[in-house]
């Protein structure tokens, strides 16, 4: 046991970052309770109201920012956050459906697999789970 003390620690505080996220159709219309996600230095999840998303409180740094609603497709896309306040827009458009099995070398079902998606044609896509 030490009885040393150290000179006090002192934190400085400056604003956190704003970021609005707008969710929209193909054809321009808001999306009303879409899953807005964060995901990055800080990890928030937001709904969509009346088309928009809102995080008052972001660190700033690098994001992807992901949105989703029932019968539509995710979209993602990257984000740098400074201070002050930044926008983004994303646009889902309807989803298709996708069925298979997953088989080991032998051909033999494997269950309880996990499959992602992952872009073939975009080096930076993240598999979405």
């Amino acid at each position: 046991m030490s009885d040393q003390k150290s000179e006090p620690v002192v934190l400085k505080l400056r604003p956190a970052a704003k970021v609005t996220v707008t969710v929209a159709t193909t054809d321009g219309k808001p999306i009303d309770g879409a899953t807005v996600e964060l995901r990055g230095v800080d990890h928030q999840t937001a709904p969509s109201q009346n088309g928009e998303a809102v995080f008052t409180s972001v660190v700033p740094g690098g994001y992807q920012v992901a949105a989703w609603a029932d019968g539509l497709a995710h979209s993602h896309q990257w984000l740098q956050v400074g201070a002050g306040e930044t926008s983004i827009k994303l646009v889902l458009s309807r989803g298709a459906v996708a069925s298979g099995r997953v088989v080991d070398h032998a051909g033999k079902p494997v269950a309880g697999a996990r499959v992602t998606f992952h872009g073939a044609s975009d080096w930076s896509q993240q598999a979405d789970a």
